[in-house]
């Protein structure tokens, strides 16, 4: 029976694939849950300061109250310092749960980089070459992805929000990542067939996305 696999940051999820069960981007189901700022009160009543950071506070919120997702997955390096006190205070808080650590290298290292990748695997029972296979599957969708990308950036067909939205969404593929190219190909025949935007001022945004809708 596949589960659902909780992680506090992208991950490889090829593997989650592989392994049979559903990857599900935490921050994903926390911002776009119909109140987001109530899973951050909570977790403020449960002890959280205010002064912590919004994302790992709405997190923690939304697992307490959320007794589906029983594994978790949680990146220390190369993802918001305060992670590791998050699954700290988890596993204090909440019983029957399952915390996988996963780390990036702090600097680039291919070698410790394949360390990490095997021990995620070893972790839920996957071969490299099922790993592979559930890669090119996803491969194909993320090259649809980099067209959302080029019709934003480059045709100006594709509005910020469209190109945010489904870019950030590819993180877990909603949870079923063939439904999730079939909606991809739709927008992209909408939005291929467009004519470019006219604003002369196109504004970027670099760094984490506040939590407003």
């Amino acid at each position: 029976m596949e589960s659902k696999i909780g992680f506090t940051s992208t991950i490889p999820q090829e593997i989650i694939w592989a392994s049979g069960n559903i990857p599900v981007d935490l921050n994903n189901i926390f911002i776009n849950s119909i109140d987001p700022q109530k899973y951050s009160d909570f977790a403020e009543q449960r002890g959280y300061p205010r002064n912590i950071c919004g994302w790992i506070k709405g997190i923690y919120g939304l697992l307490l109250k959320n007794k589906n997702i029983k594994t978790i997955i949680g990146v220390f390096e190369g993802d918001c310092s305060n992670t590791k006190a998050l699954l700290e205070t988890l596993e204090k808080t909440k019983k029957n749960i399952n915390l996988i650590p996963f780390s990036y290298p702090h600097y680039p290292n291919k070698k410790e980089l394949k360390e990490s990748i095997g021990k995620l695997m070893k972790n839920f029972g996957v071969k490299i070459e099922k790993a592979e296979k559930a890669r090119k599957k996803l491969y194909i969708i993320r090259k649809k992805l980099k067209e959302i990308d080029e019709l934003t950036y480059i045709d100006n067909k594709a509005a910020g929000f469209e190109n945010h939205y489904y870019l950030v969404s590819s993180s877990d593929m909603r949870g079923d990542y063939k439904k999730f190219e079939k909606d991809i190909d739709k927008f992209l025949e909408k939005a291929r067939k467009r004519k470019p935007f006219k604003e002369k001022i196109r504004i970027g945004y670099l760094g984490v996305p506040p939590i407003y809708p």
